[in-house]
């Protein structure tokens, strides 16, 4: 049993909450309990240094209060094993308490007496239990609760759903997904969207793409680890080299944006051949991609008036 007075004592000293709970092995639930009914009564250390552990307990978290005449009380020990099982609440426990009262002829607790004198029972007798966790070295999976229903937005049919549940034991930090059924079939899909999800919150969408088309399109031929890598990529590579073309053809304010130099035609009566080189070569330079230094548009536009006077426009 918890000894509240080396509770106060602890907190005296400056001992933070979780760093009481870690020296006297106890929940930081109980110890943020103790906490709040002495700042409620006003109570310090100096006030109980000289009492005993029991009078402590009893000034800071009295025994709950004896059962009102003519009222049955219920058996705290009993609810707190049901509540172990899924589906289970206090509402549930309280109604099946007060029908089996009012069947012998007694008077049951109201709900929220019920619900008063429980919390003080759990307290007092201190069912918890404190579990050692290191942050990132497990994770607790699970189903949860009965199956829910669901309308196929397709169908129109009403489907059963069961939700997949998983939590990093230390941090709590969850993760929750409506499956069709707890088969291990529905494992690869719920892999897929997780890692889809952790792509796109790290910015690399084109890698997100490529690997959504592979988990839907199937493969005929296998690929090896270093070669899904590469493909990967590849597609972040184009994503991003598209992405920085679009910004910079916006930023220049082009009359004609969407232009392609491959859709230049030769003026009638030129040489075809020339003029097809001059493409080529504004086509090799990425110069809209890199963009240009002053002394490249200085050559650009001595080059550009050399061909007008040799014709080439």
């Amino acid at each position: 049993m918890v000894d509240y007075k080396k509770i106060l004592l602890l907190r005296a000293d400056g001992v933070s909450q979780r760093g009481i709970a870690d020296v006297l092995g106890c929940s930081r639930n109980t110890v943020a309990a103790v906490v709040a009914a002495a700042d409620s009564k006003n109570m310090v250390w100096e006030e109980v240094a000289d009492l005993d552990s029991s009078e402590v307990r009893h000034l800071l978290l009295p025994e709950p209060a004896g059962r009102e005449p003519g009222r049955v009380a219920p058996d705290f020990q009993h609810v707190q094993s049901e509540l172990t099982r899924p589906g289970v609440t206090l509402l549930l426990l309280w109604t099946e308490y007060a029908s089996k009262v009012r069947a012998a002829d007694g008077i049951p607790y109201q709900y929220s007496f019920f619900n008063e004198q429980y919390r003080r029972w759990v307290a007092a007798a201190h069912a918890t239990m404190t579990i050692p966790r290191v942050a990132g070295d497990t994770t607790e999976v699970d189903w949860a609760g009965d199956p829910m229903e669901y309308v196929d937005p397709v169908t129109g049919e009403i489907r059963d759903g069961w939700l997949f549940v998983a939590v990093l034991s230390y941090s709590a930090y969850g993760y929750v997904q409506a499956c069709p059924d707890m088969t291990l079939d529905s494992w690869p899909a719920m892999i897929d969207e997780q890692t889809l999800n952790r792509l796109k919150m790290m910015r690399l969408s084109g890698m997100a793409d490529c690997y959504d088309q592979l988990a839907s399109t199937p493969s005929t031929t296998p690929l090896t680890g270093p070669e899904l890598v590469k493909l990967g990529v590849d597609w972040e590579w184009e994503r991003r080299r598209n992405s920085k073309l679009s910004r910079l053809r916006r930023r220049a304010h082009l009359a004609q944006p969407h232009a392609d130099i491959a859709d230049i035609q030769p003026v009638p009566g030129r040489d075809l051949l020339n003029v097809s080189a001059v493409i080529r070569e504004i086509s090799a330079s990425r110069l809209s991609e890199r963009g240009a230094t002053r002394a490249d548009d200085r050559i650009s536009d001595t080059s550009m008036e050399d061909r007008k006077r040799e014709g080439y426009f």
